[in-house]
């Protein structure tokens, strides 16, 4: 806890809310909004606003004096592009609260109480160090149903291996942390800066170091939109390798004895090489549909199928393999 916290014992436990934002003028009101309709009193809100060439600036000055009148802060910063995850990195920079959590900014909060109950979760578990919500989804239709379930008491799961593993991922905004876990697990307030993954870098450190928690309601909404950067990157080569290359460098990051960050090291390797041979397993199947479409399909083409046979059956072997 820093020097801000200590001078204000008696107060109520101060939450921050940092979330990076490229051109969200169209959509960072929500996430302002659910924010100020919370019924939690102490909330901190930073923005880093990552070289928006839309009027997200104007929106977010529009909104410091309403945080203001509702009793809260919200201060924006302003980067050049650099991508969300360094934008992230600045505002971890920022934060004073007790609790930290870390929103996209096209999403949003899905209850008036979501806030104040994270902290009263934390209050009730005090060893939990990273607790994890229920989430909503908002289709593009405006339904909203359900997107991922919590599952409510399993603290004795190894989270952090479930993580390295990508059998669990947790999404920005269904998690909240206790500052001085997250202060424990990443005493520098720096992730590495990636075009991708940003949520693993923050999340592997703490699932390292703390329990996690897991709350059964829906307090955090996510919004799918079709331009959205963090939602609808494709499964291609170049996101594997990228997701590869965050979680090496984010795993040099943990302290941890130097055989079980080889061991961990070798899993990630080992998942990716998987990620990347089904890719090319099943990658025909996309070029012959984007060929046909094209007018380019061509016999041989066709008659490449039984080589396809060959490899499909490949790669439902590996979905079969457990990683151990």
């Amino acid at each position: 806890m820093n020097e801000k916290n200590e001078n204000r014992r008696d107060d109520p436990a101060l939450v921050s809310i940092v979330t990076p934002c490229w051109n969200g003028g169209k959509f960072i009101h929500r996430l302002l909004d659910s924010v100020l309709e919370q019924d939690y009193p102490a909330i901190e809100m930073i923005v880093v606003n990552d070289g928006s060439t839309d009027n997200t600036a104007d929106i977010l000055a529009a909104y410091v004096e309403k945080f203001r009148s509702r009793g809260y802060s919200l201060k924006t910063i302003f980067q050049e592009n650099a991508g969300q995850a360094a934008a992230l990195d600045r505002g971890l920079k920022e934060f004073y609260g007790d609790f930290l959590i870390w929103p996209d900014s096209d999403d949003r909060f899905f209850q008036k109480n979501s806030i104040s109950t994270f902290v009263r979760f934390f209050e009730k578990n005090p060893n939990v160090g990273i607790a994890v919500c229920s989430v909503a989804q908002e289709k593009f239709s405006g339904e909203i149903i359900p997107y991922g379930k919590s599952r409510k008491g399993e603290k004795t799961r190894n989270v952090f291996k479930e993580l390295i593993c990508r059998k669990l991922f947790f999404l920005a905004g269904s998690c909240m942390v206790r500052s001085d876990v997250f202060l424990k697990a990443n005493p520098a307030r720096s992730i590495f800066h990636s075009r991708q993954g940003q949520n693993y870098q923050m999340e592997f450190p703490i699932a390292y170091v703390a329990d996690c928690g897991f709350i059964p309601e829906n307090l955090f909404c996510y919004v799918e939109r079709f331009e959205s950067h963090s939602h609808t990157t494709p499964n291609d080569i170049a996101r594997i390798c990228g997701l590869e290359e965050v979680m090496a460098e984010t795993l040099k990051r943990i302290e941890m004895p130097a055989e079980e960050r080889e061991r961990y090291a070798k899993i990630v390797r080992r998942i990716h090489a998987r990620d990347r041979l089904m890719y090319y397993c099943f990658g025909y199947v996309g070029e012959i549909r984007r060929m046909f479409r094209a007018g380019t399909l061509r016999l041989a083409d066709i008659a490449f199928a039984p080589y396809r046979l060959f490899r499909v059956a490949v790669a439902r072997m590996l979905r079969k393999a457990k990683l151990r």
